[in-house]
């Protein structure tokens, strides 16, 4: 059940077996070396992750901003039921425009937990992804120390959530560490699938309520969406808004055959409070449009933004393209349309790119390649 969550970050690969040379080329061989014969490290130890290089170019800085990230997600195992689990990342880049800037390598341990399964029970304790329809679980995206579990009967899965030490922020302002409590009931019934949530982050929202319902069949999908969230008391008008509770729906409809792909959809928000994300245009649970579009319009109050995007995959080619428009209020307009390539060379090898073109009340043309080996 555990892919009918929003788990949608970009080390999730292929687990595939550590070889000697593995262990050996990562400077691993020291830590265990004291504790565990090597043999019994390697049998027992799982490696999986990405190295990705992107290259950005805006038009309004005329910059090419390129970034270099490597993920590596190690999985120990303990026995049949129990698992230790850590993830390293590092990442670094420049602005083609100025040499010196941001060179430096950035290391860092973004997960340390242990993970316990037993028939349908899941449990993972430590410091993890915040698994929300609010935040982002990606591996630059929203942790805390804590405990996330699940539990599965028939085709409804029951989850609970306790977090301390979460990196949060509310329209990009960090209010510190904060406890983070969540509940979910997730149904899955072909052909409908069925998510609700409830969450509470002490001292920044008393409670939240987020709903998802979809529907698959023969090739047509349809999504229907809602959620509210309901700020501490005085807290909306600090970040901007008219008020503390605010509401949030949205749809898609589409068709899928042969490799062609139609998607048409529709999102909204409260006119006097405009915050349902806790990580903006990187949230898991919500429908987002665009390259730029969706930046513009996440968490924004009084905001209508409707879009349609088509696609068509052959072999190991795949082409796509959308248009989006979007008002906020009644003077601030956007519109948005995209173009984007895709080469899979090889099974863990892909190559991509976009243009966009964001223009009416901000204006931007952006162009971006990524070439990312999976392993």
């Amino acid at each position: 059940m555990l892919d009918t969550l929003f788990f949608r970050g970009e080390s999730e690969m292929k687990i595939v077996k550590m070889s000697l040379a593995t262990i050996v080329t990562l400077g691993a061989m020291s830590t265990f070396a004291s504790a565990t014969p090597l043999e019994e490290v390697v049998k027992n130890a799982d490696l999986n992750g990405f190295v990705r290089y992107r290259a950005t170019r805006n038009s309004s800085d005329e910059n090419i901003a390129q970034k270099y990230t490597v993920i590596t997600d190690f999985t120990f195992k303990v026995d049949e039921n129990l698992k230790a689990n850590a993830q390293l990342s590092a990442d670094g880049g420049q602005n083609s425009l100025n040499q010196s800037s941001n060179t430096s390598i950035r290391y860092e341990l973004n997960r340390a937990n242990f993970q316990y399964t037993d028939g349908g029970f899941f449990a993972k304790v430590g410091k993890q992804e915040v698994f929300t329809p609010w935040t982002d679980d990606g591996y630059k995206g929203t942790t805390g120390d804590g405990l996330f579990a699940l539990y599965s009967v028939g085709g409804i899965t029951f989850g609970g959530a306790a977090f301390t030490n979460t990196n949060v922020k509310v329209l990009g302002k960090d209010l510190g560490d904060r406890n983070l409590y969540g509940a979910a009931l997730i149904g899955t019934f072909d052909p409908v699938a069925l998510q609700l949530w409830t969450a509470r982050l002490t001292n920044v929202f008393d409670y939240a309520f987020f709903g998802d319902l979809k529907f698959n069949f023969a090739g047509f999908k349809a999504q229907a969406q809602a959620s509210m969230l309901n700020l501490n008391k005085g807290l909306g008008k600090a970040v901007g808004q008219n008020d503390d509770k605010g509401v949030y729906y949205g749809g898609t409809l589409g068709y899928d055959i042969k490799g062609f792909k139609l998607n048409l959809g529709y999102t909204q928000t409260d006119k006097d409070m405009g915050i349902y994300s806790l990580a903006g245009d990187s949230a898991a649970g919500y429908i987002f449009f665009g390259k730029q579009l969706s930046g513009e319009t996440a968490n924004k109050a009084d905001t209508q933004v409707m879009f349609g995007e088509v696609g068509y995959t052959m072999d190991k080619f795949s082409l796509g393209a959308g248009y989006g428009q979007a008002k906020i209020g009644k003077n601030t307009n956007f519109n948005e349309w995209y173009a984007q390539f895709g080469y899979a060379y090889s099974k863990n090898f892909n190559l991509s790119a976009y243009y966009s073109t964001l223009g009416k009340d901000a204006k931007n043309e952006q162009a971006r390649f990524e070439a990312k080996y999976s392993f």
